[in-house]
């Protein structure tokens, strides 16, 4: 064999071993779904091998749905590691797409397209690919345009997606005019009998009030930097739990931007809003209506003289890669559930069930440092991923 040779099986040799190794770290939630990647050349640099080594590994994994791309660059962990040489779990109940070859259309409404949005489709993607269906993708400013693109792709089912942008259902609806059946993913419940699967606020809030509960919260502050409806209902699940717990209105003071704080991004916004906050006093927890507002109010409350975990307890939502970098304790959306969720409903559809269906899950805690403890407890599980099961909400 020449040199020549040699060095080539080498190479292909090389990336397989880098991509089984990739595979594994996903699947031990090294990178967890939502979070990115180191660059290619950083992932060259610790596996030892040539940028183009790393390309070719890498490129497997964004064809198994793992990874999204931005042009040369990896992005996005958009699923854990079980796919690609491993059956993903479909759930005892699963069955196949009914009709062979039915087509699932996804769609996502607004003029932005979020991490949050790449994480869904994949997931919808990964199902239905599964169990025998296919997919097309549309991506439309106008909804009622959007969801005629579709049905003129032959599609039997449609999933509209605004979980980071607003929605016309009424337009979506008109359009589709009953030929085919229509699944919504939101961010919140939209009150009518339809299928849906929304990331409840409410719910959310509820947890995070009761996890601070939990470590002896009796005061916090929370951290509004918007009006928007999951900020608000962030702040009103956070109230439930409180004053089922027994503790007064007064336990939960809400900050919110004052006509002369100038608009910015939710981490500047936060902190002017914490700075503002902390003048009537030190409360026991801080909590952002998100992970930005949270690290702002990280800021002013260092400026006090307060350190997160030791003086008190930080908490935001979301799970952005800057949380774990400053190790907060947050709350991660299920988004890969949401669309296998989605996905799931459509299914139903095809199989010709009418009824109407929501669905919410539960978000997942990321315990880190900046939440206190309640009483020392044997060892310590900082930095772990902790499955949260609320006591419940009350009706």
């Amino acid at each position: 064999m020449s040199s020549a040779t040699s060095r080539v099986v080498s190479a292909v040799a090389r990336y397989q071993i880098i991509e089984q190794d990739l595979r594994s770290r996903l699947a031990h939630s090294e990178w967890p779904v939502g979070t990115r990647l180191p660059s290619r050349r950083e992932l060259a640099r610790q596996y030892g091998v040539e940028l183009m080594t790393l390309q070719r590994a890498i490129s497997t994994l964004i064809n198994d749905g793992l990874i999204g791309a931005d042009g040369n660059r990896a992005t996005i962990v958009l699923a854990s590691g079980n796919i690609g040489g491993a059956a993903e779990d479909l759930s005892s109940n699963s069955v196949p797409i009914v009709r062979s070859g039915s087509r699932v259309g996804i769609m996502f409404v607004g003029s932005d397209l979020h991490e949050w949005n790449f994480i869904i489709r994949s997931a919808i993607e990964r199902r239905v690919s599964a169990l025998g269906g296919s997919t097309v993708y549309r991506h439309s400013k106008d909804a009622a345009d959007g969801a005629r693109e579709l049905l003129n792709a032959d599609c039997d089912v449609l999933i509209a997606d605004s979980i980071h942008t607003t929605i016309d259902v009424d337009a979506v609806l008109g359009a589709v005019a009953r030929r085919a059946p229509v699944v919504f993913v939101t961010t919140a419940d939209m009150k009518r009998p339809l299928r849906s699967v929304y990331y409840d606020s409410f719910d959310v809030g509820y947890q995070a009030g009761e996890y601070l509960i939990e470590r002896g919260v009796q005061s916090a502050l929370y951290v509004a930097t918007c009006s928007w409806d999951w900020a608000r209902d962030r702040a009103l699940g956070i109230q439930a739990a409180f004053a089922v717990a027994g503790l007064g209105s007064a336990s939960l003071r809400v900050a919110k931007p004052g006509d002369d704080t100038k608009p910015g991004k939710h981490e500047f916004v936060g902190y002017h809003v914490a700075v503002n906050g902390l003048t009537a006093g030190k409360p026991d927890a801080i909590i952002g209506c998100n992970d930005e507002a949270a690290l702002g109010a990280r800021t002013a409350a260092l400026e006090c003289g307060m350190v997160a975990g030791q003086d008190y307890s930080l908490i935001g939502f979301d799970d952005i890669p800057d949380a774990a970098k400053f190790d907060l304790t947050t709350f991660r959306p299920p988004l890969e559930q949401m669309g296998l969720e989605a996905a799931r409903l459509a299914e139903a559809a095809l199989s010709g069930d009418r009824t109407s269906q929501k669905i919410s899950l539960h978000s997942h805690l990321i315990e880190r440092s900046s939440a206190l403890r309640a009483t020392p407890r044997g060892e310590s599980k900082i930095g772990i991923v902790q499955e949260y099961q609320p006591k419940g909400i009350p009706e």
